[in-house]
């Protein structure tokens, strides 16, 4: 197997690589999978998962890795979309017209600014936001679409 460079590795995907001309893209999976297996197997990592499962259970949240079919495929071609993605409510709505809005985390009164008058057409083009939930303009992305 060739030996990848730091430039072929994406940091945030941990076993995803951009780059391996020698093998096919069913192997690159099937070698994601095996790399995957070997960590999910240890003891703490089993703990971790089934104290998630249990919250997802409990809260009603539904979830899908990258591998799953039901996995929204509007993500796939995004090179940082989460192995795991999680949500309540409606998925569908992931598959009409929408909006991301990311930003810094510190949100500035121009950033207010700027949202405020952002919400007070979006209603009119009946668009779907997308919101992370994070600190900063995530959260007014998420209370705005609430509040319209």
């Amino acid at each position: 197997m060739k030996q990848l460079t730091d430039k072929e590795k994406v940091a945030d995907k941990g076993l995803r690589y951009t780059a391996v001309p020698e093998m096919t893209n069913s192997q690159i999976k099937e070698w994601e999978i095996e790399g995957m297996r070997d960590i999910l197997f240890r003891e703490d990592v089993q703990n971790k998962i089934e104290q998630r499962y249990n919250y997802c259970q409990t809260h009603h949240i539904s979830y899908a890795h990258q591998w799953q079919e039901h996995y929204p495929y509007v993500l796939h071609p995004i090179m940082s979309s989460p192995y795991v993605m999680h949500w309540i409510g409606d998925i569908s709505l992931l598959y009409r017209k929408s909006i991301a809005l990311v930003w810094p985390r510190k949100a500035t009164p121009y950033a207010q600014e700027v949202m405020t008058a952002l919400f007070d057409v979006l209603p009119d083009y009946d668009v779907v936001t997308i919101s992370g939930l994070a600190d900063g303009v995530d959260t007014m992305a998420h209370t705005m679409s609430l509040d319209k």
